[in-house]
């Protein structure tokens, strides 16, 4: 169970076992449920403005979703191919590839929580097994 607001709290997304659903912030009024596949979104978050949505379903696959359309955008990248990580003697910090630790999880690539910048340009996505990733939020892509 989730539920996100714009800052100007004009838009909400909720989910729950049942429902992924928008709603009109100042009628609170639904504005409809994004759709029977969508059932059981795990996390939404709602980008600052209100325009942007994305949610996690449990198998942790994020979508980024038009608000206006009630249409997904596209789905993101679970498995990004390059993180950021520290070397701690120098502690500069490098791109390059990381395998991920080992983990007794079914799906340790699952993404399992999410929140926008506060000027919305920016997704965190956290995964199951610790690896967190900084996206652009206009199309879901790895910055770092």
């Amino acid at each position: 169970r989730s539920i996100s607001l714009s800052h100007d709290l004009k838009r909400i997304a909720s989910s729950n076992d049942r429902e992924f659903k928008l709603w009109d912030g100042e009628k609170k009024d639904s504005l409809g449920d994004l759709g029977a596949e969508n059932t059981g979104a795990k996390v939404v978050a709602i980008s600052p403005d209100g325009a942007w949505l994305v949610s996690t379903t449990r198998d942790g696959v994020a979508s980024l979703w038009d608000v206006e359309k009630k249409s997904e955008k596209s789905k993101l990248d679970k498995s990004p191919m390059a993180v950021a990580s520290t070397d701690t003697s120098t502690g500069d910090e490098t791109e390059k590839p990381v395998a991920p630790p080992p983990t007794d999880a079914p799906e340790p690539e699952a993404i399992q929580s999410l929140a926008y910048s506060p000027d919305g340009k920016w997704l965190a996505v956290a995964r199951e097994d610790g690896r967190i990733s900084i996206r652009t939020a206009a199309d879901g892509k790895v910055h770092r």
